[in-house]
């Protein structure tokens, strides 16, 4: 086996794990929010411009004016620099190639998770934030500038669609786990997350990358956690009942 063969390889593994760590409480899947045989879930898996959110979604091609890689090229500047970090979604021009993959991951930047069509949920300072809005030519894209869009996750996108908008103005006790980036940067969510809530359900529990939080808030703060930075997702806290412990019985 040649030494371009085996770098191929391990890129595509590379990719392969990522793909594996996947944010799938963000994303719509075919077989549940879509019936997998209708034309509407095939336009959608087809169109190369939309990020398939659980709650909708994001067609990056109508929605330039929420690119941020213009002022993330600007955090360059010494008066602009800044080592915390902050979350982006870049989507790729089409299907992601080995090529594209490597130049994302190059920049230094965190990847956390990917999400269909074509994106990926990164984390970096504004250095690493700005090198990647290098690789953002938009309309333009090519080999060497495979982005074409690049900006924050919508708070709105990390809600369960199970709260509706009517919900989520309400001032209804919900018991909710959230999902956070577990990194010393998200203590600060984490406490803020305590402060708001009624009742610390459990203690935080680690997965993978994820951090988990599991309290019960007024519904009404849902939007307000979600727009934290460091977290991912929220929704409802599986409610566990008694099933059939006399079976079990001597």
């Amino acid at each position: 086996m040649t030494d371009s063969s085996k770098q191929r390889i391990t890129l595509s593994l590379a990719a392969l794990a990522i793909l594996i760590v996947v944010c799938p409480s963000l994303i719509s899947p075919a077989g549940v929010a879509f019936d997998s045989r209708s034309e509407e879930t095939i336009s959608h898996l087809r169109n190369q411009s939309l990020i398939l959110f659980r709650r909708e979604s994001l067609d990056t091609a109508a929605r330039s004016d929420l690119d941020t890689a213009n002022e993330d090229r600007e955090s360059m500047t010494v008066l602009r620099l800044s080592p915390a970090k902050e979350m982006r979604l870049v989507q790729f021009a089409g299907p992601i190639k080995s090529a594209s993959f490597d130049a994302l991951r190059k920049t230094g930047a965190e990847i956390v998770g990917y999400i269909p069509n074509n994106a990926y949920i990164i984390r970096g300072d504004s250095l690493h934030l700005a090198a990647v809005a290098a690789l953002d030519k938009r309309n333009d894209s090519n080999e060497t500038h495979p982005i074409k869009w690049m900006g924050r996750l919508p708070s709105i996108e990390k809600i369960d669609p199970a709260f509706t908008d009517d919900q989520l103005a309400s001032e209804t006790s919900v018991a909710v786990e959230i999902e956070l980036i577990d990194s010393p940067d998200s203590a600060s969510s984490v406490e803020f997350i305590r402060r708001a809530a009624s009742t610390v359900n459990r203690e935080p529990r680690r997965f993978l990358k994820f951090l988990i939080v599991s309290v019960t808030l007024r519904a009404k703060q849902l939007l307000d956690i979600a727009g934290l930075d460091q977290v991912l997702f929220i929704g409802r806290a599986a409610q566990f009942a008694p099933q059939d412990e006399r079976a079990a019985q001597i």
